[in-house]
């Protein structure tokens, strides 16, 4: 009968545990990605929630040991064209009176700056406009979340929260935000060799 060691059985599990746990990585899937927002209306500010059905977001890498590590530096693109709040008629008027700008659409995209301390920094750019935006994030087993608020007139956006609260004047009884929450949701993979 063979005798060994229980320092050296230790390490051999120890290192083979390593080393199978070094081989797992988190992957990004597009597919599983959701910004969304909620805007407010009437003087009780009563929340309209909206997403947007066609949003791209680019990892800086393809794969890491770390969510964070895939998030940070990550770009994202967002077709405001896409909107939806599940009202027909009201995304009508959000593309055409809010998400429209001389006659265009209006373009939304960023990049992730940092992250640390749950907290994300994200340079947001709509139109011509950027300013840096802190998110507070989650991130549950392989589910990540990210929640902020900007300012519409921050952007340059107050002739179209104009138009909006104008076209709405009835329903939002006179009264549009210019205040408006940020979500964004995304579940990653994980692949182990």
């Amino acid at each position: 009968m063979k005798f060994y060691s229980p320092i050296l059985f230790t390490a051999v599990i120890f290192f083979t545990n390593s080393a199978l746990a070094a081989t797992c990585k988190y992957h990004y899937n597009n597919d599983a990605s959701k910004v969304s927002w909620v805007a407010f209306k009437t003087p009780k500010k009563v929340g309209v929630n909206v997403a947007f059905d066609k949003i791209t977001i680019t990892p800086k890498k393809l794969s890491a040991k770390r969510i964070e590590d895939l998030v940070e530096g990550s770009t994202f693109t967002i077709d405001t064209t896409t909107v939806n709040s599940k009202n027909p008629e009201r995304d009508e008027k959000l593309k055409n009176f809010f998400f429209t700008s001389k006659g265009k659409p209006v373009l939304i995209n960023g990049k992730v700056l940092s992250f640390k301390d749950n907290l994300l920094e994200v340079e947001l750019k709509i139109n011509d406009s950027k300013k840096n935006i802190i998110m507070k994030t989650s991130i549950a087993d392989k589910n990540f979340s990210a929640i902020g608020s900007i300012d519409v007139l921050d952007f340059a956006l107050s002739e179209n929260l104009g138009l909006i609260n104008e076209a709405c004047k009835e329903l939002h009884e006179g009264k549009t935000w210019s205040d408006v929450e940020i979500k964004i949701e995304s579940a990653f993979e994980q692949k182990c060799k």
